[in-house]
């Protein structure tokens, strides 16, 4: 049988891994019947599901660097400089990955400064027609080595400091059972609020500048939709809703020209098409993301909407879970 005090002496035992030990630990959680609890050790061991939010632990800020050419001349690794309206969509890294896959590119990578994680190549092509006088090759994530060390030590601690005050709570039991009186379950559940969970919290994208030596390229791009948590979205109501918000939101930026005054115009032209095809009892999902992949192409050309373009992306995304 697993005790607690076997638990706690493999998480101060370097040596030992953190899968094997979460993987007693869970026997510890379904002893414990702690919903939370056994939801954080299983997400843990086999990478947090896409709805879910993540622990702060598990959110990195990252620097942007790319490969590329200016005319003749490449470069590589050329560090970028973003600008606020898209900083939060692209610096900001979330690892949803099981403690197995970490620990084995822990291993593999620990003689490295940093993991370099690729864009996908739709935001690639996305930055090039951003930026027409480079051609961008390849754009990734710098991701500093001792951010995912952090995420080992991070939950080994944690759970360290759960066990040990389960042994204060339950000092004579080499193994809990489900607490069996009300008054004990709370005493578990707010233990795992204290230890486990009460650092959780969700992610927020966004997107440009870049910075080559004394160069400095920049516009004036608004993020519309940044503060909308697009991974909360559950319902086709709350669609509508973000659709709507999206629109006024859209409607507040300010034109530099003619030229952004017409794509202010057709973007919300194009969601509120969607947002009414979205109202109806049956929905339409092929109307709805053709009326936002139209507005993605519009905000494309108008340097005041690019930063609108990555939360575009995102619903249409939400569109093949929603329908």
């Amino acid at each position: 049988m697993v005790t607690l005090a076997e638990i706690r002496d493999d998480i101060v035992d370097e040596s030992k891994s953190l899968t094997s030990i979460l993987r007693k630990a869970k026997i510890l959680a379904y002893r414990l019947g702690n919903n939370d609890f056994k939801n954080w050790i299983e997400w843990e061991l086999t990478g947090y599901p896409d709805e879910t939010f993540l622990p702060d632990y598990r959110l990195f800020e990252t620097d942007v660097r790319v490969n590329g050419y200016q005319g003749w001349n490449r470069f590589e690794n050329m560090r970028v400089q973003l600008p606020e309206s898209l900083k939060d969509t692209v610096t900001q890294v979330t690892w949803r990955h099981g403690i197995p896959q970490i620990e084995s590119i822990h291993e593999k990578n620990k003689t490295q400064p940093y993991l370099a994680q690729p864009w996908p190549t739709d935001l690639v092509i996305l930055l090039n027609k951003m930026f027409p006088q480079y051609t961008f090759s390849a754009v990734n994530n710098f991701v500093a080595y001792p951010a995912v060390t952090n995420i080992l030590v991070t939950v080994r601690d944690k759970l360290l400091s759960f066990v040990l005050e389960l042994e204060r709570l339950y000092p004579d039991t080499e193994m809990v059972d489900e607490p069996n009186t009300s008054t004990r379950q709370q005493e578990v559940a707010q233990l795992v609020h204290t230890h486990i969970t009460v650092n959780h919290s969700g992610g927020n994208f966004q997107m440009s500048q870049f910075d080559q030596r004394e160069q400095q390229v920049s516009g004036n791009q608004y993020n519309a939709g940044h503060d909308i948590n697009f991974g909360d979205i559950r319902t086709k109501d709350e669609l509508v809703d973000a659709l709507s918000y999206l629109r006024e939101q859209v409607g507040q930026i300010p034109a530099e020209s003619e030229e952004d005054e017409d794509a202010i115009s057709d973007v919300k032209y194009h969601l509120e098409k969607a947002s009414i095809e979205a109202k109806k009892a049956e929905p339409n999902k092929a109307t709805i993301k053709s009326r936002i992949q139209n507005a993605m192409t519009v905000a494309t050309s108008a340097s005041v909407l690019t930063g609108l373009v990555i939360n575009l992306d995102k619903v249409v995304a939400i569109l093949d879970k929603l329908f």
